[in-house]
């Protein structure tokens, strides 16, 4: 049964390598979905050594948000989220990273730019195809902090099939 299972590593963010190491081995974890933060280079160096050290069989990656947002409308921001993504297809590259998830938006700064935002995504799943990446988008937010309503997600993720 836990061998169907899917974790996220944010059960051990804070963990050193050894430790998660030993935890992915007492509950023999084959299924993972690895947060990627290029701008965190600690946190990146970590988890690319728990990736040399321990062989799973199914991993996915979640594209970088937590120093970098879509929704970041600043020239700064955007080079920010360029270099984070490039980075990020390129570790999912060399692990053979089943998808990279894309958030569309965490946190909104006011005032967003939804066909700004639309076009950046386009941006870096074209990239990822580049990398041999799949991109899955992932529509997060509630209330306020929701960029698209479900119509528009829909749409969005037709645009960029």
């Amino acid at each position: 049964m836990i061998n169907n299972l899917h974790i996220s590593d944010l059960i051990f963010y804070n963990d050193n390598v050894d430790e998660i190491i030993k935890f992915l081995k007492e509950n023999n974890i084959e299924n993972l979905e690895l947060f990627i933060e290029p701008l965190d280079e600690e946190y990146t160096k970590k988890m690319q050594e728990v990736l040399n050290r321990y062989k799973f069989k199914f991993i996915s990656f979640h594209g970088p948000f937590r120093r970098c947002r879509l929704t970041d409308m600043t020239e700064n921001g955007w080079e920010d989220i360029l270099y984070s993504y490039i980075e990020s297809f390129k570790i999912a590259q060399r692990y053979k990273a089943s998808f990279v998830v894309l958030h569309s938006n965490e946190k909104l700064v006011k005032p967003v730019e939804k066909d700004l935002v639309k076009k950046r995504i386009k941006k870096l799943v074209e990239l990822g195809k580049e990398y041999e990446v799949d991109i899955v988008v992932e529509n997060v937010g509630i209330g306020e902090n929701m960029l698209f309503n479900q119509q528009e997600y829909e749409e969005l993720i037709l645009d960029n099939d």
